[in-house]
């Protein structure tokens, strides 16, 4: 199997495990993101009616992004997808989203979607961008679909800046190992033996699919999951991430760039410790551009295509 088709059916596999633990993982992250998109909706619901957008989320996972648009009195045709069964399913008989009927749901990789050319008002991928192993066709296929003058929000994405700063990076380290000591009796250690758990049954569906010949390590499995991740293999790797110059450039070089936020983020250095919000400070003063993640909010020009 190709190495970019293999990493899409790992990922495939991995979130179809990890649905049942995906929202409890991901909980202080979730709370960063979600006034990125509450502003947004808050100021487009009023700009657009219902009946008149339609919204393309890919990768929906289990519905962060849909979660934050029931809190308003706006029901675009709204279609979420995913490469991964499970974590829509999960989506779809929570009591939230159950009974909502412009949400439709669809199954498909994020690089290669089914629906028409420029069919989309806005399109949505929200903390995903880094599992897809081909971001120059990703964001042609973002392209593609888009309207001219619809919106694409690129949201929650690893900076590579951030690592490439090993000042930053080394002393964003220290804090999390210190912190990972302080904690050691804390919901957290439940986390890592998921991940483990996630693993070995990982690892067990690919054997039995004849996709490897050993189990892999816990390390080698994040490190394909999260592609583009600087941090999810065993070392850091400073030539992951994104950097938003080069996002812009390479792939949205007309595009009007209508917001762009950095954010500290993640269950180590998002509490409210006094050395936590130092660092924050310090990092937003003297390196603006070297927040651990970042979001883009990027307008598709009309006569693009």
């Amino acid at each position: 199997m190709e190495q970019n088709e293999f990493i899409k059916k790992l990922n495939m596999y991995f979130h179809d495990i990890e649905a049942d633990y995906f929202v409890d993982r991901h909980t202080f992250r979730f709370k960063n993101e979600a006034k990125l998109y509450r502003n947004f909706f808050r100021k487009h619901s009023k700009k657009f009616p219902s009946g008149n957008i339609r919204i393309l989320e890919l990768a929906t996972g289990t519905g962060f992004v849909p979660k934050i648009l029931l809190s308003f009195d706006w029901s675009p045709v709204y279609i979420c997808t995913d490469i991964s069964l499970s974590m829509l399913d999960k989506m779809k008989k929570s009591n939230r989203f159950s009974h909502k009927e412009f949400l439709h749901y669809v199954i498909c990789d994020s690089e290669r979607t089914p629906f028409k050319k420029e069919s989309f008002d806005l399109v949505i991928c929200n903390a995903s961008m880094h599992h897809f192993p081909d971001i120059q066709n990703f964001c042609l296929e973002v392209d593609r679909v888009l309207n001219g003058q619809g919106i694409a929000i690129i949201g929650h994405e690893p900076n590579r800046l951030f690592w490439t700063n090993r000042a930053i990076s080394l002393l964003y380290r220290l804090l999390q190992k210190i912190q990972t000591i302080s904690r050691k009796k804390s919901n957290s250690l439940k986390l890592d033996y998921d991940y483990k758990i996630i693993c070995q049954r990982l690892n067990n569906r690919l054997l039995k699919n004849g996709l490897i010949k050993e189990p892999l390590s816990t390390e080698t499995i994040l490190g394909y999951v999260d592609i583009h991740s600087p941090n999810s293999g065993k070392k850091i790797d400073y030539s992951r991430g994104f950097i938003v110059k080069e996002i812009k450039r390479n792939f949205f070089k007309d595009y009007i760039l209508k917001d762009l936020r950095y954010h500290y983020h993640g269950e180590n250095l998002n509490r409210k410790g006094f050395i936590n919000r130092l660092f924050e400070v310090y990092n937003r003063v003297f390196f603006p551009n070297s927040a651990p993640s970042f979001s883009l909010i990027l307008e598709k020009p009309i006569n693009k295509n």
